[in-house]
């Protein structure tokens, strides 16, 4: 069931009320931008606090308001597409996410995704591939997802498990698509090396994860809400600030440098590129105010601020197995 009166943060960068709660909730000596576990021991203790994080905050888009419909009905699962698949900026296509995902590079493939959510990109994916394996680190989460597809009679096994360690033999897959999801585990390098490896030879992988923009990282975070709002002082530095209000126990916010860095050895960019969610925009308060204005502001300008100036908080990525 949903909890609407809980905090969430549905967009990096988007001020939120900060919750004792939430932050508590975050992963322990998480201390930079794209820290990495100095043990495995801390690895570990990173997922179980990444697994308890989404098991008790399953990404609904509900932030602002309850979603519709009973939970689990096609109602509900229409309301979150609703609100999920015109919140980023991408370049023009007649289908939700159709110029990154485009249907007849799908068609005949075996595709995975990694990490279903609520299982919007899963149902786009699974209705072109030739087989479709979905998996997500939360029980919330598959069993959404399953409850989806039984709705809509779509094929695909939906799979509980960790992406640290897939469970697939090598070469099993033509695509392997993940959006806004690796950034969280508590080692990316090793989810990034477990996608190499179950790829083909002639494979690409799909990926999104948290860009650190200038504006939005040091203006509308650093000065706006840790200056004159007092977030410094209170959580100690900026990237403490920052994770206190960004869904997840970690969530890593890489330069194009540093993903370049983070994929060298494994991976080739075909692609690289910055987007954004139109919340991003405005740095006010989520709210009515804030929705009508960015309702007049033109996708034109929203595409050029957020991708051709590069201050979006999404990176996305197509790359090519080395």
């Amino acid at each position: 069931m949903n909890s609407p009166d809980r905090a969430r943060a549905p967009v990096p960068g988007e001020p939120q009320d900060q919750n004792p709660t939430w932050v508590e909730k975050k992963a322990p000596g998480f201390a930079t931008p794209t820290d990495q576990p100095a043990s495995i021991a801390q690895q570990r203790e990173w997922q179980a606090a990444n697994r308890a994080w989404w098991e008790e905050h399953p990404m609904r888009y509900d932030w602002k308001q309850p979603l519709v419909g009973i939970p689990g009905e096609s109602a509900w699962f229409e309301e979150i597409d609703r609100r999920f698949f015109p919140a980023a900026v991408l370049p023009e296509n007649a289908r939700p996410f159709g110029a990154l995902l485009p249907q007849e590079e799908l068609e005949g493939k075996t595709v995975l995704e990694i990490g279903v959510g609520m299982g919007s990109h899963a149902q786009l994916i699974a209705q072109s591939a030739g087989q479709f394996v979905g998996i997500d680190l939360s029980r919330p989460a598959i069993y959404a997802t399953r409850r989806r597809f039984d709705l809509i009679n779509a094929r695909g096994a939906i799979l509980q498990m960790d992406a640290e360690n897939l469970a697939f033999p090598d070469a099993s897959f033509d695509i392997v698509w993940s959006w806004g999801v690796i950034h969280h585990s508590a080692n990316t390098r090793k989810v990034l090396e477990e996608i190499r490896r179950v790829l083909r030879p002639q494979g690409r992988a799909m990926i999104m994860v948290y860009h650190r923009a200038l504006v939005p990282w040091y203006i509308y975070t650093g000065f706006l809400r840790g200056v004159l709002q007092g977030g410094l002082l209170r959580y100690g530095n900026l990237n403490a600030l920052v994770q206190s209000y960004t869904d997840g126990a970690v969530a890593r916010y890489y330069s194009r440098a540093e993903w370049i860095a983070e994929i060298k050895g494994l991976f080739d960019a075909e692609e690289l590129d910055v987007y954004g969610n139109r919340a991003e925009f405005l740095p006010l308060p989520a709210g009515p105010f804030k929705d009508h204005l960015l309702q007049h502001i033109p996708e034109g300008v929203l595409r050029f601020w957020l991708t051709t100036c590069k201050q979006g908080t999404l990176l996305f990525s197509r790359l090519r197995p080395r």
